[in-house]
């Protein structure tokens, strides 16, 4: 058994503090949503890389890029598997 006082005191510290920010509101939005649910979060911010990825591509290259060389072909196998 591990007697780690020390590292007890300094877990529980960070308990107490989430816990105050959090009834105060002093807990960003971001935090929170890290903390109820991240994954959600995670694939908020990978659509709106792929939007943004998507955005870019046809901006330069057209609404057909897809179909066109413009993106490798292990990048579309890849891709589609998702």
């Amino acid at each position: 058994m591990n007697n780690d006082f020390g590292n007890f005191l300094k877990k529980r510290a960070e308990l107490i503090c989430t816990a105050i920010y959090s009834l105060t509101g002093v807990t960003s939005e971001i935090e929170k949503r890290i903390k109820d649910n991240p994954d959600e979060l995670w694939n908020e911010f990978e659509l709106e890389i792929r939007k943004k990825i998507n955005q870019s591509l046809t901006a330069k290259y057209g609404d057909n890029y897809w179909q066109t060389s413009v993106v490798p072909e292990h990048i579309k196998v890849h891709v589609e598997e998702k």
